[in-house]
């Protein structure tokens, strides 16, 4: 059965991406149906630093004041070092961009996506559905589309003008449609917590040149911070936790003791990280959005003249 509820525009995926998405449409005045399947963020390594542009971004869309509640850290740039040499570190402070108005920020990945869903559902005209997931879709009407969304064993359908999938790089929904993506493993990333208070310079990020590729630092809120191993993609043999102790020697001693005993006590977290591309550009009426990513689709033509006008990026996209 389909459900009666007028929608504009339906959200598969509540993520930053979702979220942000919902926000600047519902400032164009659309109805937004937001589903949210719900992931195991706790154990999740994800995105949690946003540079000054991104700060800005979530400012103008009303959601910055959400994720800026403690627990976050104030990020002011970035140090990098040469790890296991004498060179003068390279300070890279944001505030010496003179478009950059905000500082960075930075917090816990399960945090960002809470917060963001919650600053979002509180929108008029925005309903986030949680612990639901799309699986089904209907283009046979040129009007709209109509969606299923599962609720355990239970389905119910819903019909928007719009979709949009925002279920990741890897999408499950646009495969459905016909978009497929190109993948290329790249690396594994294993990421450990610890205290800021061995952290010099703690209000700012750090990229450490490790003997693979470059060890990244940043805080996540006032007394942690996360370190995250990069450790590249051999062929025949994939990275363990284990090989972090190769990296540990470019790392300052203080610095190093706390960090070992995050990597032999702490669960690990892990992350493979991909090159990909999508295999076609558009199927029919389904066209990727990551070609302008600062474009967001709209419903009719005074709306969309409406973005265009505050996105001058959007003009030049086809």
């Amino acid at each position: 059965m389909t459900n009666t509820a007028e929608i504009d525009v339906i959200i598969a995926g509540g993520g930053v991406a979702g979220a942000a998405t919902a926000a600047a449409l519902h400032q164009l005045g659309h109805r937004i149906l937001l589903i949210e399947p719900g992931l195991h963020d706790d154990r999740r390594l994800a995105g949690e630093v946003f540079h000054p542009p991104g700060v800005m971004g979530l400012a103008e869309l009303g959601l910055l004041d959400s994720l800026q509640q403690a627990p976050s850290a104030r990020i002011n740039g970035f140090i990098v070092t040469s790890g296991g040499s004498q060179r003068e570190p390279l300070r890279l402070a944001y505030d010496e961009v003179l478009a950059h108005r905000m500082p960075g920020l930075g917090s816990e990945h399960r945090l960002i996506r809470q917060r963001l869903l919650d600053a979002v559902g509180r929108l008029s005209g925005v309903t986030v559905m949680r612990g639901k997931r799309v699986i089904a879709i209907d283009q046979s009407e040129r009007s709209g589309v109509t969606v299923q969304v599962a609720n355990g064993k239970a389905t119910e359908g819903y019909r928007g003008r719009m979709l949009v999938a925002a279920d990741g790089a890897h999408s499950r929904l646009g495969r459905s449609v016909g978009i497929g993506t190109c993948t290329r493993r790249i690396s594994t990333m294993f990421g450990y917590r610890f205290s800021v208070a061995h952290l010099p310079d703690p209000d700012f990020g750090h990229v450490i040149l490790g003997p693979f590729a470059p060890i990244l630092v940043y805080p996540i809120n006032g007394d942690e911070a996360r370190i995250l191993f990069d450790m590249p993609h051999r062929a025949g043999r994939l990275p363990r936790a284990e090989d972090c102790a190769e990296a540990l020697p470019f790392l300052a001693p203080v610095l190093r003791a706390e960090v070992e005993r995050a990597v032999a006590g702490q669960p690990r977290m892990s992350v493979i990280t991909q090159a990909s591309n999508p295999e076609r550009l558009v199927q029919d009426r389904v066209r990727p959005g990551r070609r302008c990513r600062r474009q967001l689709p709209s419903v009719d033509g005074e709306r969309n003249d409406k973005m265009r006008q505050r996105c001058p990026a959007a003009a030049r996209c086809p």
